[in-house]
């Protein structure tokens, strides 16, 4: 009787090892300095639009570049501010801005831009980076934070 409970254990324990055990090709292996978890980023902030931006806007393919600078606050709506289009010896337009952000997606308009035609700029915040495209156009816009 002890070598038939004996013999029974050693089967249930091969058994139940041989089902759980891996195959040498579908086990995962970590190698030394690297990590299989990737840190999680979705719980940082989203970049700002408030602040001072400076960059350019111009004709998708085309290397004429007008220089443009924002200045965006916060407000009880969203954002306002102003924005100036630059020249060689300083301002050469300039007017107010109103916009808003959701997560890193940003949306501002440029009032009286061209006479009394509003610019919608529809773009992303990367870190210091605006970039995006001028609605209903085939301009584009990049703009550094200061």
């Amino acid at each position: 009787m002890n070598a038939r409970n004996t013999l029974i254990a050693l089967f249930t324990a091969t058994t139940l090892t041989t089902g759980i055990a891996l195959q040498p090709t579908q086990a995962q292996t970590v190698q030394q300095g690297q990590f299989p978890v990737q840190p999680l980023n979705s719980f940082t902030m989203p970049a700002s639009a408030i602040g001072v931006w400076q960059g350019g806007i111009h004709s998708k393919g085309d290397d004429a570049v007008t220089s443009l600078r924002l200045q965006i606050k916060s407000s009880a709506l969203g954002y306002q501010g102003t924005w100036q289009v630059l020249g060689e010896n300083g301002v050469l337009q300039q007017g107010k801005l109103s916009g808003t952000q959701t997560g890193g997606k940003v949306t501002l308009k440029l009032e009286k831009f061209s006479g009394n035609t509003s610019l919608m700029l529809n773009g992303t915040i990367k870190g210091a980076l605006m970039s995006g495209q001028v609605a209903n156009s085939n301009f584009v816009f990049s703009l550094n934070k200061n």
